[in-house]
């Protein structure tokens, strides 16, 4: 099943890759990232926009772990979409 047709899936999938790259030590967000977020959210927040710049993020091979989790961390506190929720859950478990 593709994954935006399965349950959680674009957001729960996000949430996933997000508690893995907290594992990461933690990078700074890439300056044409950072640019681009500010250029479109001071467009009405453009959200669709934003969104867009997620997933262009996560296929970026040129972005270490630890700047996509502060990428996603940083533009989820204008989205409130609580893509930090399964980083203490998943490493809890596998202790």
């Amino acid at each position: 099943m593709p994954r935006s047709k399965r349950p959680g899936g674009r957001l729960g999938h996000w949430r996933q890759l997000v508690a893995d790259w907290a594992q990461a030590p933690s990078r700074p967000i890439p300056a044409d990232v950072l640019r681009h977020a500010r250029d479109v959210l001071g467009d009405d927040l453009g959200v669709p926009a934003v969104l867009d710049t997620l997933g262009t993020v996560v296929t970026r091979a040129d972005v270490p772990s630890g700047a996509k989790f502060e990428t996603f961390a940083f533009l989820d506190r204008v989205l409130g979409l609580d893509l930090a929720r399964e980083v203490d859950h998943q490493h809890r478990a596998a202790t």
